[in-house]
């Protein structure tokens, strides 16, 4: 991010659990330390997110406490270098949107009766922040604010759960009533903001174009008119940050990006040239404005490539390595490769296979298979500490795009959620078995693993094909699917997974409900249940139930619980997550080579 002439970002620096915030003068200059979080007394918090003053004094910074949801803001004053005392605590899942006088910020407040959004005066106490916007009678209705680039109109993003459809509402800041007006009202479809020029709103959205396109709303006209910038094309929208009167697009072509600049009429003025086949991230952007001037940051990587964060010049049309992390990996000793399998019912399903050049297919490999499959969310090949360390020691590591990603847009996405779930399962478990057939590996040398909703995949897969794997890993994984809505942020997720109050949906949710589906009379392969005691996502009791269920059924020999006491439901923020990962990698190793 930048401000002024300022260049702002994370880093993680070797034999630190935590990321450090620095702040650099120009592309050259050494940087300085604005943030350490490893000095604190536990180390045990991380920065989620920062974001400048529009005059660039001030820096408001969100931090989580062990991987926690919940977020704290805290400012700090660049020029002094001094911590504020302004504290903003109930925060998830929420921007910092400064207002044009500097003089404090908006954002989203959750609590048990849902979202509301909140204006901050610097140097107040949070009580007498002011209520800007709320709507009581609906409390799984969240919102997210964004501001436009002249700074008048607030922009109010109300979404109904987590992939769901959602309402566009605007609040002139000039006026004396702060009263909404809604631009878009919900229509089945999903639009996200992406800046403003004038009056004029531009949004990504899947109305009408299920690969996603640009529109463009004048508030000015009364009428909310839409008007298309950039047609839906063959390859999915996967997002796109503003750079003047460019849009930087970064489209997803066979789970592989690619980036096209388009100016606001939608014309191509460049295809961006990438420093080879991976993943684009954008970093994070002004979120006052959502605007870049002149350059964007992005970073980039596969398999074999950690993070790399480039710079584009819109003046140059060139990229250029920005700051690259320095560790001893030899790409070429590697081969990655993308096949396409068959799933149950016919379905064509991507996957991507890792291993040392030079492997012999005789069935005897140790294979190591993933994926995650929901909330429209695409898995990517990319640069993984531990699945390294896995390529590096001779093993296979598999990624298999199921349904309920996007990675080819929302019909994909569709397959594989609320009573199409089922696809999602027996795509893995058809990649599982084209990595036998085809002499990568067998049964007792391939395992599988999987992170929250991909914690589902697994334990549904395990107890639908206990006889085809060796060893399986299930990590703050969503479980007990008739009660998921009960507890936390569940009631969010009924959009992707139905609702267990509904009988049609329970019917459908109880077939696969990993709590509720362990056979007894079959062998199933040892399994590790992963769960955080501080998840204030996905609840730990998911976790027990589950182990619970399989070591009455199944004993407690191969049956085991590793929790982690100081950490969320996203591990990579905990400060266990080296010896999470070691414990699980040796767990793998001693179940395949049995």
């Amino acid at each position: 991010m930048k401000s002024g002439e300022s260049y702002f970002y994370t880093k993680k620096n070797p034999g630190e659990e935590q990321a450090v915030l620095y702040m650099q003068k120009g592309m050259e200059e050494n940087p300085d330390v604005i943030l350490n979080p490893n000095l604190s007394d536990s180390n045990s918090f991380c920065i989620e997110n920062f974001v400048m003053s529009p005059n660039g004094r001030y820096l408001a910074y969100e931090k989580t406490h062990k991987g926690s949801d919940w977020m704290t803001c805290r400012v700090i004053d660049l020029v002094s270098k001094v911590e504020l005392a302004d504290t903003i605590e109930n925060i998830k899942f929420s921007p910092i949107v400064w207002d044009a006088q500097n003089l404090g910020f908006f954002y989203s407040q959750f609590d048990d009766e849902g979202h509301s959004v909140q204006y901050h005066a610097l140097g107040t106490n949070q009580e007498k922040d002011r209520l800007v916007y709320q709507d009581k009678n609906d409390g799984s209705v969240g919102y997210t604010p964004f501001i436009n680039s002249e700074n008048r109109y607030l922009i109010i993003d109300a979404f109904n759960g987590s992939c769901g459809p959602n309402t566009i509402s605007f609040i002139d800041l000039a006026s004396s009533d702060l009263k909404p007006t809604t631009i878009i009202p919900c229509d089945g479809a999903s639009y996200w903001f992406i800046c403003s020029k004038g009056t004029t709103l531009f949004f990504l959205t899947n109305k009408d174009a299920l690969f996603r396109k640009v529109i463009s709303v004048d508030i000015s006209d009364k009428h909310f008119a839409k008007k298309d910038v950039i047609s839906e094309s063959e390859y999915i929208i996967e997002t796109i940050a503003p750079i003047d009167d460019y849009f930087f697009t970064i489209y997803s072509q066979n789970v592989t990006n690619n980036v096209v600049l388009y100016d606001q009429q939608g014309k191509i003025k460049q295809h961006i040239q990438l420093p080879g086949i991976g993943k684009v991230s954008l970093n994070k952007i002004n979120q006052n404005t959502k605007e870049m001037h002149g350059e964007v940051f992005f970073s980039f990587s596969h398999f074999f490539q950690p993070p790399c964060i480039y710079r584009f010049s819109l003046k140059t049309g060139a990229i250029e390595i920005f700051k690259k992390p320095i560790l001893d990996i030899d790409s070429n000793d590697f081969e990655l490769k993308q096949i396409f399998y068959r799933s149950k019912d016919g379905t064509k399903v991507p996957m991507f296979i890792a291993h040392k050049k030079g492997i012999k297919l005789d069935g005897n490999n140790q294979v190591l298979l993933t994926g995650y499959g929901a909330y429209g969310i695409s898995s990517y090949p990319i640069f993984n500490p531990a699945q390294m360390l896995w390529l590096k020691r001779g093993g296979v590591f598999a990624l298999a795009n199921i349904r309920g990603g996007e990675e080819y847009g929302e019909p994909w996405h569709q397959g594989g959620m609320r009573e199409n779930k089922q696809n999602s399962f027996d795509d893995f478990i058809a990649g599982a078995e084209w990595l036998i057939e085809n002499y990568y590996t067998t049964p007792s040398r391939l395992a599988i693993t999987g992170a929250s909703s991909g914690g589902l995949l697994v334990a549904a897969s395990v107890n639908q094909r206990p006889d085809l794997f060796g060893a399986a890993v299930v990590e703050v994984g969503l479980l007990n699917m008739l009660r998921f809505h009960l507890f936390t942020v569940g009631r969010f997720w009924i959009q992707e997974h139905g609702n267990p109050d509904d009988p049609h949906d329970y019917a459908y949710l109880k077939k696969y409900s990993p709590c509720h589906n362990v056979r007894e009379g079959v062998k199933y392969p040892s399994i590790l249940v992963c769960a955080s005691e501080t998840d204030d996502r996905v609840v730990p009791s998911h976790s027990y139930k589950y182990l619970m269920t399989l070591q009455s059924v199944h004993g407690k020999d191969k049956m085991l619980l590793r929790l982690n006491s100081n950490g969320g439901h996203n591990s990579a923020k905990s400060v266990d997550w080296i010896n999470e990962r070691a414990d699980i990698l040796t767990f793998i190793y001693q179940e395949l080579e049995e």
